[in-house]
């Protein structure tokens, strides 16, 4: 599996999905396996394979929000941008802590969330347990949706606060460079 994640994330996405054809021929119910088999067809652009891996990692799987975003991830490359939006906001529906789904929703420049989306991001954003990375999905896909409704200021502020928090997590320095 690390052999096969390494040539993936090297962009060896041929030589990922062929070491991972033989893991999951191993363990086929393996759900790391199959996760980044869904991946690698996905980069590979074999976007129906990715959807069907996807959608039987849903079918078998259904209480991993992982599986239902890269099931939308598929919809999206696949050219369905309507089952797409249907994934992402069933994937909110099912598990609305998971920030990552709303910022995939805000990223698709065809959806608007709705008002009870909107309060549900701002519900989460108020957690005091919410990770670094979960609030700068939320601030962005709240600034996305507040643009929308064209509340230009509170968008702003909501994309400057995901900047912010984001900014505190990076250790660039560029006075190193030079």
């Amino acid at each position: 599996y690390n052999y096969a994640f390494a040539l993936f994330r090297c962009g060896q996405t041929g030589a990922a999905i062929a070491e991972l054809e033989r893991l999951t021929a191993l363990e086929p119910r393996n759900p790391v396996y199959r996760k980044l088999m869904g991946e690698a067809l996905l980069a590979d652009g074999r976007y129906e394979e990715s959807l069907r891996c996807h959608e039987e990692m849903v079918r078998d799987f259904p209480g991993q929000p992982l599986a239902h975003m890269g099931r939308s991830l598929s919809l999206q490359a696949s050219g369905k941008p309507e089952q797409c939006v249907e994934g992402y906001r069933e994937t909110i529906r099912r598990f609305p802590s998971f920030a990552a789904a709303y910022w995939g929703l805000a990223s698709l420049r065809t959806a608007r969330f709705t008002t009870d989306e909107i309060a549900e991001m701002q519900s989460q954003l108020k957690r005091s347990d919410l990770s670094e990375e979960d609030r700068v999905f939320l601030h962005f896909a709240e600034g996305r949706a507040l643009e929308q409704q064209e509340r230009y200021r509170d968008s702003f502020e909501s994309y400057a606060t995901a900047n912010a928090i984001k900014r505190s997590t990076l250790s660039y320095n560029p006075q190193l460079l030079t």
